[in-house]
């Protein structure tokens, strides 16, 4: 009998101009999957119930994001013997304001940052950048620059939550992808798409020498203190070749390298099936 594996859609509201390639990495992973033999099932995030759960398979690949749905599945993970990529516990826990936190203290290289509910109020130098400490970006004012210290002051933001602020760091922006547990890694400079046009704030590329296996070993660090195994994120490369990790998300789209992440995906759920 073949080994069932779930896959869960992250609901649309999650996925702002990304829908498309969240749907075509959860293709390639079923397509690698399957040439392993394996019995793949699919569910959108917002149909999950723990009714559903009672009869799912052991092991499930998520792109979820709902804080009820992620509550349904870290319950089901919670009777044992059952395997959550990326795992719910971690997701309810990992707040940017909270991933922030640990990064803070445990050496992962990021601008200079602060953690704060009133951000007219920092200290920083600008430009800055303003960020919801909840969970990842839905819409465009959950990330927000600030060229000039008149331009935060004429905007607003809702009061009794918190916020990440940063500096902006000059240099080269480049995004990543990995799987915990494989050799696989992927980094690239993304001129060719932008979710909200964010990335124009640090203009072309100057392919600025950088420690590719540094990165790496920077990237699972910061997913092993997140608890994601599959992951992405992005850096900013100075002209020194130093590293500044602006953003760390669970389950990217692994847009330019699909593929090449459903394989490593396979070799893991291989890895723990046998």
């Amino acid at each position: 009998m073949k080994t069932k594996i779930l896959l869960v859609h992250r609901a649309h509201r999650f996925s702002p101009n990304c829908v498309e390639r969240d749907a075509a990495v959860l293709s390639a992973i079923q397509q690698a999957l399957e040439a392993r033999d394996f019995q793949v099932q699919h569910i959108d995030e917002d149909a999950i119930t723990d009714e559903f759960l009672q009869t799912a398979p052991p092991l499930i690949i998520s792109m979820a994001r709902s804080k009820e749905t992620l509550l349904h599945l870290a319950l089901y993970e919670q009777q044992g013997g059952r395997i959550i990529w990326n795992s719910p516990e971690a997701l309810l826990t990992n707040t940017r304001a909270e991933q922030v936190k640990h990064f803070l203290t445990s050496d992962i290289p990021l601008p200079p940052t602060e953690l704060t509910t009133i951000p007219h109020a920092t200290t920083l130098n600008f430009p800055i950048w303003v960020k919801s400490g909840g969970g990842d970006a839905e819409k465009v004012t959950d990330v927000r620059y600030f060229a000039c210290k008149q331009e935060l002051l004429e905007a607003t933001f809702p009061t009794q939550q918190a916020y990440v602020v940063s500096e902006h760091v000059e240099g080269d922006l480049l995004k990543f992808y990995g799987v915990a547990g494989t050799s696989f890694f992927y980094a690239y400079y993304p001129t060719n798409f932008s979710k909200f046009g964010l990335e124009t704030h640090n203009g072309a590329p100057r392919g600025f020498a950088f420690d590719r296996a540094a990165l790496q070993q920077l990237a699972n660090q910061a997913a092993a203190l997140c608890g994601f195994t599959l992951y992405g994120g992005d850096c900013i490369v100075r002209s020194d070749g130093t590293f500044a990790l602006i953003d760390f998300n669970d389950f990217p789209s692994f847009a330019p390298c699909a593929h090449e992440a459903a394989a490593a995906i396979t070799e893991v759920v291989e890895k723990v099936l046998s």
